[in-house]
């Protein structure tokens, strides 16, 4: 079973513009690059002579990786369009809101902004297009920060066998509709969610509809996911297990169709890729204790120098002093734009 949302994994057209919108813009502590190439990186990203650049920005015990592909082009197309099946939106939990929508916008345009049950949220996006969905928790902050990853928004073709599905994997549903769909998205749609997948059906809407991969009981279901790794937008949502080879050997027997067996990565843990009814893939993770909790220290520890850096420099900057002091030169470290 699935135990807790890991992180989002999303492939950007460029990896410059990237790294200034989520390391950047929205302040998500950037701890790694790594780069990952031959028959592993071809195995994972289902792509020849893949080489793949890989980002991770930690947040609390998750967070989002970025992926960058240099030797494939990503195929035109809007990421972010609702009206599509996929991955379209991914939605994190804000302290102090108001502060970091207020400086999201004081360096862009103005966000779309909802009232919904559960508080405020509002909508950016990132280079690409994709949906970036900010939640207010209605925590007091200073500055502003992402706290955590609330969820992910999957359109769905046809959603016949979904709710077996996300059984399957251990994903009740916990809510039966959505109230900021129609504000924010401009659709009005039944929208379940499932752990911290939430399932929009546009009913009556002419969707394409996917090939089946669930169950994959079938010699036509396809092997490889509906959208290539290399085009931009969101290529998975990583959940953690406890036992990877239990998990694998008990979805495969009820259908589920994997892209690869259980597969060690550095850092010691085990991951595993699978496709959803419509071809959408899925990660399980059996982590690595230690360096599961290394990551968290090393995030927070990030997290408080960029907190601190932000607090100098508008400390710096209500006092009116200029960028060439001396003084003002040792509270702005931790430039993240030297490491690209």
């Amino acid at each position: 079973m699935f135990e807790d949302i890991h992180h989002f994994g999303i492939t950007i057209r460029d990896r410059r513009a990237g790294a200034g919108f989520y390391a950047g813009t929205l302040r998500l502590p950037a701890l790694a690059e790594t780069v990952s190439s031959g028959p592993r990186a071809e195995r994972v990203c289902g792509l020849d002579h893949a080489l793949n650049r890989i980002v991770w920005h930690q947040i609390g015990d998750g967070g989002v990786e970025t992926f960058y592909l240099p030797r494939h082009r990503s195929a035109p197309g809007d990421p972010g369009d609702i009206r599509r099946p996929g991955f379209r939106y991914i939605a994190f939990n804000v302290d102090g809101f108001e502060d970091y929508v207020g400086r999201l916008e004081a360096s862009g345009p103005k966000l779309p902004r909802a009232e919904t049950a559960g508080g405020k949220c509002a909508l950016a996006k990132d280079p690409d297009g994709l949906n970036v969905a900010l939640f207010d928790t209605g925590k007091d902050a200073f500055p502003g920060r992402v706290s955590s990853l609330k969820e992910i928004g999957l359109v769905a073709g046809d959603p016949e066998g979904y709710e077996e599905f996300f059984d399957l994997l251990g994903l009740w549903r916990v809510e039966s509709g959505c109230d900021f769909l129609g504000p924010v998205f401009g659709v009005d749609a039944p929208a379940p969610l499932f752990g911290h997948v939430r399932l929009i059906c546009l009913a009556g809407a002419a969707l394409p509809v996917p090939p089946r991969h669930f169950p994959a009981n079938s010699a036509s279901a396809p092997s490889v996911p509906r959208e290539s790794f290399s085009d931009a937008g969101v290529k998975h949502v990583a959940y953690s297990v406890s036992d990877i080879a239990a998990f694998h050997k008990r979805c495969l027997a009820a259908g589920v169709q994997f892209l690869f067996e259980p597969t060690p990565v550095s850092g010691g843990s085990m991951i595993a890729y699978f496709l959803d009814p419509e071809g959408n893939t899925f990660e399980a993770m059996q982590l690595n204790p230690a360096m599961r909790s290394i990551a968290v220290a090393a995030g927070a520890a990030r997290r408080a120098m960029m907190d601190f850096s932000t607090r100098a420099s508008r400390f710096f900057k209500n006092k009116h002093v200029k960028p060439e002091n001396p003084i003002h030169k040792v509270f702005a470290f931790g430039d993240w734009k030297k490491n690209l």
